[in-house]
């Protein structure tokens, strides 16, 4: 793996990053989970955690036990087995229907055959990682100049895919091979000579592995991988479970699943050679809840499967050895004739270097909706040569090329997706392939052809989406349909047309040149050739040229904006007054059905992905997120917790929470607080002061935020108190925890009392911290002085006499917050230069740089850092070497490091709505009588329904569950239970997705309504 440590193009909102990404850990806590006896997982990943019940016998198995020592074990809990006996163990005793519970700890395996149906998954709350690498002592090594090697190195994984797959920039990308010291993962080069710090080779010639990091560090953990596909699940294993578990490092892939009705859930899938995992003729398989991240080529691959279900997964960061992404690169690829009846629904798929989805050679009847795709390197979404699929209610944002495109491909329905920023929203093409014989090179498919399925594009449908962009320039457009081919083939039309419907869709543009182009259409003429028309100023020009289409679409050419509530933050709600509500075109009922809309005669939905709710994003009133009628395990501890109402003393809407506590250091109020997306947010509170109060620290999810704060404070009584209690930097977006912690009393008039008003996030912008070298603080090994010249910053510099390499000057720089930095620093380049190494507290941070050049100020980019701690951190400059005509002398001017807000992220598996419930559903609740949202249940896979209420005893129930939308989603029926016990499913069994749902119990199914009330899907 020639380029292992290289993230594909990471986006950052507007910022693209193509450098390494080098996450800086805490040392002390790497050594403590040594000194443990744990090993930590990959670096950066951390799996669900899960208390799955445990199901038909079961056997347990441990990573401590050796093959071949289990005879005398019986696989109990206290007794447990090796896991290839297990396995063995249940095949060849024919035990179906086994559940295998995995003790906590690292299970490295090679590749492990399972042929009988059964559940694996991790002994409850505990991490299981299973790797297909080896891990070395710190002995052992020998050292030879720089680098270090190991003999007797046999594993080898060199040109594991044909030609097509790689590219000449990236000639060791489909090499196997991984090395990770410390979790973190060197990048591989062709020889020993080329073997660095942070890179390795295998020497296949003299059966070596050379690294170029000391592994003889006591505590240093290196492993390298040994392991080539991990699990394979045999067709005699049809039903299998594998959840929870975390699986990396093997050459190939983890899991390759060849049968039907498999389920893969809440796994953790990364750091693979090739794929995360590959699924071949496995009919119904289930993937959901999983991590599919940093995979050297593509997070999951589907071929020749029948109505798979992959739901609210992520699929992050994958092709991270550059694999040629037009090829086979990027986040998941579906292909097969037989690969029908897809649902991808919920997931997210980012970062990706290549196509985020990629639907091909035949893919038919697929549903892709409810996912969000960004940040992707090539297309959003990718239909190629295949039919019938359904693209709705998506969002699509910042993708390098085209948010969706569709090549040779008929029948595809894209309707309500959210466009924004992609190069171009949509584009049509027709390329010069077809299903036929002649093109048996290109993938024919005779069963395909006989279908219908000819590759030509045709009958494509647009309807109901917004089209908008912010940042393209100059000549492109926003739809691209222009690339026709076959003889009078045209854009749109309803005859030889490539696109048959098209209208009811929103487009936008700041200025008649960003775009240049509204549409690029085209058509064949008589003799062959192809004409283009760009639609740019009027877009009653596309109408008139085209008849039927577009009639009722609306085109905007503005500065601002007239859809989103913060289009700048990626927030593509529709907001208040939005163009587009109430605009769109009524659904198709299959889609509707599908996606779970509403649909019917006269309905007008709104455009893009999002419905208005007319509620606010977050609301953060105190009493709000207080429930005093139902507050429910998690709010306070003390006496009593109330909300309290005031007409004329400045509370926000009159109204605050009284907490009454009655042990300092113990009692506590919490509420909970959606955030809504990742970021750094400054964090605010009020509260109405009085001699009458106590002291309170302020935890967010367990970690401490600013001072404690004395509600005593602020002038007289009776006050509202605003506090700005600093920067705090979310990784992830869903519901935190804000628990205020009474500490005691300032005086004897307090009380452990607190009135809390309402608690303020603002999204601070990223912040630039600029460091002067010369007034850090710093050590070196040599003479060091400040130097004056008028054409550094702020005059002066740096001036660093070296005597040789491995010489260093280290400047000391404060971070204030912990989060991820752009990192750089400014140098005069001079003939006379080293060659420098930047490493921040001991972790090298980007490559080295030749500071040789023409006499000038040069700045260097070293990429992303991730600091974890706030305090001081260590820049240390090493001379590496020199160049012809170089030397150890060198001039440092600054330091910049600029802010970054982290990525956005799905929703836990165990993921709270509560709050988004109370801001968004309200009106929905009343409509059908709820007077507002109890939590009469948080389900997890059943939900229990009591059918006492009061003195009535309900002999004929009928109860009927909704959706937030007002939707009916199913039925059910008791005759004489106190109580219904039933999965959380729709009419056709599916089960329902994470969120919110209405109840109503009634006597019979048209009688008197007894009781009402809400429950959670929250897995």
């Amino acid at each position: 793996m020639k380029t292992l440590t290289l993230l594909p193009l990471l986006k950052f909102d507007n910022i693209n990053i193509q450098k390494k990404v080098i996450i800086v850990y805490i040392f002390f806590c790497l050594s403590t989970l040594l000194i443990l006896g744990v090993e930590p997982g990959p670096t950066g990943f951390i799996i669900p955690d899960t208390d799955y019940p445990r199901t038909g016998t079961v056997y347990y198995a441990s990573n401590t036990v050796i093959y071949g020592s289990d005879a005398n074990r019986t696989g109990e809990e206290n007794k447990p087995w090796n896991l290839q006996y297990a396995l063995n163990y249940i095949y060849y005793y024919n035990k179906p229907n086994s559940t295998i519970v995995l003790h906590e700890g690292i299970y490295r395996i090679l590749d492990r055959t399972n042929k009988m149906k059964c559940t694996i998954q991790p002994y409850p709350h505990k991490q299981v990682w299973i790797k297909g690498s080896t891990n070395f002592p710190s002995t052992g090594w020998v050292q030879s100049g720089s680098k270090w090697y190991r003999n007797n190195w046999t594993a080898s994984f060199a040109d594991m895919k044909d030609d097509n797959f790689t590219s000449s920039t990236y000639p060791l990308a489909d090499y196997g091979d991984m090395v990770f010291i410390n979790n973190i993962p060197l990048t591989q080069v062709a020889t020993p000579d080329e073997v660095r710090a942070e890179k390795f080779c295998v020497d296949t010639v003299n059966h070596k592995l050379y690294v170029g990091s000391d592994p003889t560090i006591p505590g240093t953990l290196v492993e390298a991988t040994v392991g080539v596909k991990g699990v394979f699940i045999d067709r005699s294993a049809s039903g299998t479970i594998i959840r929870g578990i975390g699986m990396a490092h093997f050459a190939y892939r983890s899991i390759t699943v060849n049968a039907d009705d498999v389920t893969l859930e809440n796994n953790v899938i990364v750091w693979n050679g090739f794929s995360g995992i590959s699924y071949v003729d496995a009919d119904r398989i289930i993937i959901r809840g999983n991590t599919f991240a940093c995979n050297g080529s593509i997070g999951a691959e589907g071929f020749t499967s029948a109505g798979p279900i992959i739901t609210h997964n992520i699929f992050r960061s994958n092709n991270i050895e550059h694999y040629a992404p037009g090829w086979h690169g990027g986040g998941i690829k579906i292909l097969g004739f037989k690969s029908s009846n897809l649902i991808f629904a919920s997931n997210i798929i980012e970062n990706n270097f290549g196509i985020g989805l990629w639907l091909d050679e035949n893919t038919t009847k697929a549903s892709v909706f409810d996912n969000i795709f960004r940040f992707n390197t090539s297309r959003g979404i990718d239909i190629e040569v295949s039919w019938s699929n359904i693209i709705a209610f998506n969002t699509i944002y910042n993708n390098e090329m085209a948010g969706i495109e569709i090549t040779d491909s008929s029948y595809i329905r894209v309707y309500n997706n959210t466009l924004v920023n992609n190069n171009p929203a949509i584009r049509v093409r027709e390329r010069p392939r077809r299903n036929t014989p002649e093109d048996a090179h290109l993938g024919y498919d005779p069963e395909a052809a006989a279908a219908g399925i000819s590759w030509e594009t045709y009958s494509n449908e647009m309807v109901n989406n917004i089209i908008f962009n912010t940042k393209l320039s100059g000549n492109y457009s926003l739809i691209n349909a222009s690339e026709v081919l076959r003889p009078n083939q045209i854009s749109f039309g309803t005859a030889n047309g490539m696109i048959i419907n098209s209208d009811y869709n929103a487009y936008f543009r700041p200025s008649i040149d960003h775009p240049n182009y509204w549409i690029k259409t085209g058509f064949v003429d008589s003799i062959g050739i192809v004409k283009i028309s760009n639609y740019s100023i009027l877009f009653s020009d596309f109408r008139t040229a085209n008849p039927g289409f577009a009639v009722h679409s609306l085109a905007l050419t503005a500065p601002a904006e007239p859809f989103f509530i913060n289009a700048d933050q990626n927030d593509f709600r529709l907001r208040e007054g939005s163009l587009g509500l109430g605009r769109g075109a009524n659904l198709p009922y299959d889609i509707a059905y599908i996606c779970g809309r509403e649909n019917y005669v006269g309905f007008l939905g709104s455009l893009g992905q999002y419905e208005f709710t007319g509620q606010p994003a977050i609301c953060n009133e105190a009493e709000y997120l207080y429930d005093p009628e139902n507050p429910g395990t998690y709010l306070f501890s003390g006496k009593y917790c109330e909300t309290y109402t005031s007409n004329n003393l400045g509370l926000s809407g009159n109204k605050g929470v009284l907490f009454c506590g009655n042990e300092a250091g113990s009692d506590y109020v919490q509420f909970p607080i959606y955030v809504a997306k990742p970021g750094i947010y400054r964090i605010k509170y009020s509260y109405l002061n009085n001699t009458f109060r106590a002291k309170f620290q302020l935890y967010i999810d367990g970690e401490a935020q600013g001072p404690i704060v004395n509600q005593q404070d602020g002038g007289g009584t009776y006050n509202v108190i605003k506090v700005d209690l600093g920067l705090k930097v979310f990784y992830s977006s869903g519901v935190k925890m804000f628990k205020f912690l009474m500490t005691g009393i300032e005086n004897k008039s307090g009380k452990y009392y607190g009135v809390f008003d309402r608690i303020n996030l603002n999204e601070e912008a990223p912040q630039t911290y600029s460091y002067e070298a010369e007034s850090l603080e710093r050590n070196t090994s040599d003479l060091c002085t400040n130097y004056n010249y008028a054409n550094l910053s702020s005059g002066q510099g740096v001036h660093f006499l070296a005597s040789g390499s491995n010489d260093y000057v280290t400047f000391i720089v404060p971070v204030e917050t912990p989060g991820y930095y752009r990192i750089k620093y400014t140098y005069l380049a001079n003939i006379v230069r080293p060659i420098v190494q930047l490493s921040i507290n001991g972790y090298n941070q980007g490559p080295e740089v030749n500071h040789q050049g023409q006499w000038s100020i040069v700045e260097t980019d070293l990429g992303i850092s991730q600091i974890n701690i706030a305090g001081n951190m260590e820049f240390k400059f090493t001379m590496t070497g020199i160049s012809a005509n170089g030397a150890f002398v060198d001039m440092i001017d600054k330091i910049t490091l600029i802010q970054i807000p982290p990525i956005c992220s799905a929703p836990k598996a165990d993921y709270d709505t509560s709050l988004k419930i109370m801001t968004e559903s309200k009106e929905v609740l009343n409509k059908i009588g709820i007077r507002s949202p109890l939590f009469n249940c948080l389900s997890g896979k059943k939900v229990v329904f009591n059918l006492n209420d009061g003195k009535i005893f309900i002999r004929k129930a009928c109860i009927q569950l909704f959706s937030m939308n007002g939707r009916k989603v199913n039925t059910f029926y008791s005759y004489g239970q106190s109580e219904i016990i039933c999965d959380p499913v729709d009419y056709n069994g599916r089960h329902l997705p994470i969120g919110v749902y209405a109840y109503t119990i009634q006597n019979g199914e048209t009688g008197t309504c007894v009781t009402k009330g809400v429950f959670i899907v929250i897995k």
